[in-house]
């Protein structure tokens, strides 16, 4: 029940969620950041696309009625070293797109107020991602790099670089100390901060039906809770410009320069009973005073100089059509060196680590197996790195093997590992080798037996490399785990195309008709609208037609899937699948997408 006094939010609410805007936040922004999301969506979430008017005017209505409510988001845990996890929560498309649509509006509140000019944190709004080797998981990579000079520069002028950051931090932030920091710097509207920490509220982890507090800011995917955490600490900030102290700082990564020992000890000292008020503390493990000469080692100041002026040297070989033959070479030296010596494990090594395989990617680097097993079993920070180079490369019995051994490894606890690593494979190219199927087959089998999300990660492993039988059988055992789930129920939905046709077709369709989901439902009437009709396709003509750079086959995996509905389709002419067909000729070099693609054309068209 709506309260008296909101009609008095209602025009302000229907301002910041006019239709119109909720599109243009989707297309320039929420549309590239679930399809870079870590759990794949089969249709990447195209049936809101399409429909896009219908939804943006449903979500106005619900939010400027009163009548919005925050759904509970898919919960993936994330190891961040030794098997500890960070719990990284996923919300819904509809959500998503109301937690953009009021962090865009309260960043527009507070850019420019921050107490400190050396507090960089802003959220990234560059519609399409570049090369990020050594950046953060998140915000403005333009925003990091000042960060980063920022500290280089403390270190030419001061003597002592203190380094710490906030224990638990996200954990510990308390709504009502939230409001109280904001409003003293900056005059956010309060029906925005309402309904934001109300969203955010509604999605933070309330297990075994304990009762809910008022404390702490979900971990998502998003911007909304970094700002959140940004601005709370403002106290910080304040206090050391006022101290006229070197200081910068990244959400709660925190660099201060000073001229000796004891005036950091000072500074640490004070620096924690402030952030005591708020009820967060520095995190007393991780704090460390360094001398300027350690800063340099700890920084890896050199080190990333001198990758600097290697990636200008490879940009310009790229630029003049040079081969990269001798620099992929030196690569793979430096990486086996580095890694097999156990270099670049402290500070900022990690990030002179994932440079380098970012720089091996570009190279096309033959990098050999033992550095890669050892990053991938060892350093979680490092992994990502890692699996990109492998998306890249062909899918040989070497690299299958070495992903095989660490999707199996039980050490590896977290569930981003898994789903992260059957991703890889699928992006890999197929060399159509009978070795594939057999032991894709045998990797499904075994992380579908580690719990909800290995079950994820095997559909979409099969979805490429498995037979409709060997799919259906999976599907047939993991019932339970994806009738009453609607994320999960659109994974299985997602295989339609590939039971086209077959003898499996009315069995998986009666099986899939038979519960009653939401999400099954959204994307089997995707996919027959793609095979059954040509509003369908064209709805999505462009999608279809466009290419994807990042992607080894030039086209997600997804898309692909997209396409063999649209090749089922005896309404299209055969001049345009044609024409999809050559525009993706690149993704015909995959062995598995050509034998998937030789099933759905018609023959005239199977001149692969």
């Amino acid at each position: 029940m709506r309260s008296p006094r909101f009609s008095l939010r209602e025009k302000e609410l229907q301002d910041l969620f006019r239709p119109s805007a909720l599109k243009r936040t989707w297309r320039e922004d929420i549309r590239t950041k679930l399809r870079e999301r870590m759990l794949p969506d089969p249709i990447e979430n195209l049936d809101f696309h399409v429909d896009l008017d219908n939804n943006c005017r449903r979500i106005s209505a619900e939010i400027c009625g009163g009548t919005y409510r925050p759904q509970q988001p898919i919960r993936v845990l994330v190891e961040k070293s030794k098997g500890i996890c960070r719990q990284i929560a996923l919300p819904t498309v509809d959500d998503s797109l109301v937690l953009q649509r009021l962090s865009d509006a309260l960043f527009h509140s507070i850019r420019g107020k921050a107490p400190s000019p050396s507090a960089y944190f802003e959220p990234d709004q560059t519609r399409f991602r570049g090369r990020r080797f050594d950046g953060p998981d998140y915000g403005s990579f333009a925003a990091w790099l000042k960060f980063k000079d920022k500290i280089y520069d403390m270190i030419e002028v001061n003597k002592f670089i203190v380094v710490t950051d906030i224990a638990n931090y996200y954990d510990c932030i308390g709504y009502v100390l939230l409001r109280n920091v904001i409003s003293s710097y900056i005059s956010a509207s309060e029906a925005t901060l309402d309904l934001l920490i109300f969203t955010l509220d509604g999605m933070l982890w309330q297990p075994d039906y304990m009762p809910r507090v008022d404390i702490g800011l979900p971990q998502i995917d998003l911007d909304a809770p970094r700002i959140l955490a940004h601005c709370f600490l403002y106290d910080l900030d304040a206090y050391v410009t006022k101290k006229g102290v070197s200081y910068t700082r990244y959400m709660d990564d925190i660099k201060l320069g000073v001229w000796s020992i004891s005036e950091g000890k000072s500074l640490l000292r004070d620096i924690d009973i402030i952030l005591h008020t708020r009820h967060v503390r520095l995190n007393s493990g991780k704090t460390i005073i360094l001398s300027a000469t350690e800063a340099i080692r700890y920084f890896c100041v050199d080190e990333n100089r001198r990758i600097d002026k290697f990636e200008r040297y490879i940009d310009r070989k790229i630029t003049g059509g040079k081969p990269l033959v001798k620099i992929a070479y030196l690569l793979s030296k430096i990486i086996k060196q580095i890694v097999i010596r156990g270099h670049f494990k402290d500070g900022w090594g990690e990030k002179i680590v994932k440079r380098l395989f970012g720089l091996a990617k570009i190279a096309k680097a033959n990098l050999p197996l033992a550095p890669l097993r050892q990053i991938l079993k060892d350093r979680p920070g490092c992994r990502q790195a890692v699996l990109d180079y492998l998306a890249s490369r062909p899918l040989t019995k070497k690299w299958l093997d070495l992903l095989r051994s660490y999707i199996e490894d039980p050490e590896i606890v977290d569930d981003a590992a898994i789903i992260k690593a059957a991703g890889t494979i699928v992006d890999m190219t197929s060399t159509g080798r009978r070795y594939e199927a057999v032991e894709i087959r045998g990797i499904s089998r075994s992380i579908a037996r580690r719990g909800n999300f290995g079950f994820y990660a095997a559909i979409w492993l099969l979805s490429k490399y498995g037979a409709p039988g060997v799919i259906l059988s999976l599907i047939e055992d993991g019932y339970d785990v994806w009738r009453n789930d609607r994320q999960f129920g659109r994974m299985v939905a997602g295989m339609y195309p590939l039971f086209l046709r077959t003898k499996y077709f009315d069995r998986f369709e009666t099986l899939l008709t038979s519960v009653s989901n939401s999400g099954v439902e959204e994307v089997l009437d995707f996919h027959r609208q793609l095979s059954d009709t040509l509003r369908g396709a064209g709805r999505i003509r462009s999608i279809l037609r466009a290419k994807n750079s990042s992607r080894a086959s030039g086209i997600t995996h997804s898309k692909f899937l997209m396409l063999i509905s649209v090749f089922h389709n005896n309404l299209i002419n055969n001049k345009q699948k044609e024409m999809l067909v050559k525009i993706h000729s690149k993704a015909f070099l995959d062995r598995r997408y050509r034998k998937l693609a030789l099933r759905s054309l018609p023959p005239a068209l199977r001149v692969f």
